[in-house]
């Protein structure tokens, strides 16, 4: 099972409390500029990094497990100083930081929300109406350290309004996590099931060998690459064709992206036949030819209502895809296939959150994205990319399929706990159930100008009060 993933609390050390201790040192302010500049850094990091630069992120994260390493083992290493009293900004951010990962690693590993859990219900967690998962996760690294201030403010300060303030704050925190809890529930009543044909099929650069053979002007060399890459689409077809002679039941079939390295008018007999055969619709990552254009795309297929259905990828990786593929603008609306209503997605698509809040607005029941990381072969790489998917479900508060040719395949649950995910490069069947979950969250019905300007807020009133507390402190020593 993958845990909720840790990137926010990574970025939360890097990007929030490393400055902030450059500055606190540089102002001798201990408490309240560290309260109004941290969530200003913690929140935008997250739009930096996803937004601005949404492909080049996915490297980033790579260094989140190192930084991840360094949480769960910072409250040993920092024993000593917990002892005399946390004071230094840095030694908080490592503290509470591995208080906060434990507890999100805890919550996806158990079978409870709330009170289930270890400590509050952090993939349910919300502040006010609800506001969407993912914002409660940074809520509640906000307010764990923004409680230790108001801690250090009674106890060292002597401010006694300060715990009045502070277990006003947990109450009013639990409370609103309960509402949430009851207001996100799934439709139990309509269950359906998905089988994921994982193929665990090794990359093949059958690109560089055409560009090669095209660049030499070598007749033999592109009849060879012609050779090898119909040998090799064989090779796939019966991987795929034992994958779906073993599927059970009539489920959707899934098929992830591009798994075959030719064009859907070739093979569109094959997924006719197939799909007649099991009695159960396909959904297949394809090669789209559409005149002089291919597309990444997706069919979703069902040979007995003669129906057919694509989505073209709209997000192209810069230098791998830009030249290879068209862009499939304008078509960014909900997939109605087999009463229920897709949200497509490929491969590095998932790491838009624009994307899959628009298709949830248009009323998505559920979330498909498939990929190919055979690339990143056996590293880390394939498992962060997937943790994008987990943010992305939990997010808009719906179920999430995320179909890996090489793995690791699952399905996201839309409070972002996984299934138990498949191994890489297994070659396997994977079987999951998924609800449609009607009820939005409130990330996906507002602009997220709203949720800036709260934590903004938030900041704000933090900063005035240990401002004015300061102050008094002062007029009483002079």
């Amino acid at each position: 099972m993958l845990s909720f993933p840790p990137l926010s609390f990574s970025y939360f050390v890097f990007f929030a409390f490393i400055p902030l201790f450059i500055l606190e040192r540089t102002l001798q302010s201990q408490i309240s500029f560290r309260l109004w500049t941290g969530g200003i850094f913690l929140f935008f990091s997250f739009y930096v990094l996803t937004g601005f630069i949404p492909y080049y992120s996915l490297f980033l994260y790579f260094f989140s497990s190192i930084v991840l390493a360094v949480f769960l083992f910072a409250p040993f290493f920092f024993y000593p100083i917990l002892k005399k009293r946390i004071k230094g900004s840095v030694s908080r951010a490592f503290v509470l930081g591995s208080i906060a990962v434990l507890t999100v690693f805890i919550q996806n590993h158990s079978f409870l929300v709330f009170p289930g859990g270890i400590f509050l219900p952090i993939a349910k967690i919300s502040f006010f109406l609800g506001v969407n998962k993912l914002f409660g996760v940074y809520f509640l690294v906000f307010a764990l350290y923004f409680i230790n201030d108001l801690l250090y403010s009674f106890f060292f300060l002597k401010e006694k309004k300060s715990l009045v303030f502070c277990f006003s704050f947990i109450f009013l925190w639990i409370g609103l996590s309960l509402v949430s809890n009851w207001h996100y529930q799934k439709d139990k009543t309509l269950k359906y099931s998905a089988a994921v044909l994982q193929g665990s099929i090794p990359v093949k650069e059958f690109r560089k060998e055409a560009e090669k053979a095209e660049s030499l002007k070598d007749e033999k060399l592109l009849k060879d690459f012609w050779e090898d890459l119909d040998r090799e689409s064989l090779r796939i077809m019966d991987v795929y064709s034992e994958l779906v002679s073993d599927v059970r039941g009539k489920p959707f079939i899934i098929i992830p992206e591009a798994v075959f390295p030719y064009s859907y008018s070739l093979i569109e007999s094959y997924f006719y036949e197939k799909s007649y055969i099991k009695e159960a619709p396909i959904i297949s990552g394809i090669n789209k030819d559409e005149g002089n254009q291919v597309y990444n795309a997706i069919v979703f297929l069902d040979a007995y209502k003669n129906s057919r259905f694509f989505y073209k990828k709209q997000s192209l990786v810069p230098f791998v895809e830009s030249g290879k593929y068209a862009s499939g603008k304008d078509y960014l609306r909900p997939i109605e296939f087999e009463s229920l209503k897709w949200g497509p997605a490929i491969c590095l698509e998932n790491v838009r959150p624009g994307h899959f809040k628009e298709l949830r607005k248009q009323g998505v029941d559920v979330f498909l994205v498939v990929t190919d990381d055979a690339g990143f072969k056996k590293t880390p790489l394939a498992e962060i990319h997937s943790w994008f998917s987990i943010l992305r479900a939990a997010e808009n508060n719906a179920y999430l399929i995320h179909a890996a040719q090489s793995g690791p395949t699952f399905i996201v649950d839309q409070n972002g706990k996984t299934s138990e995910s498949s191994a890489l490069f297994e070659k396997k069947v994977y079987y999951g159930d998924f609800y449609p979950v009607q009820k939005l969250s409130f990330y996906a019905q507002i602009d997220d100008i709203w949720i800036i300007l709260f934590i903004l807020f938030l900041n704000l009133g933090g900063w005035l009060y240990f401002k004015k507390i300061k102050i008094r402190k002062n007029n009483e020593i002079n």
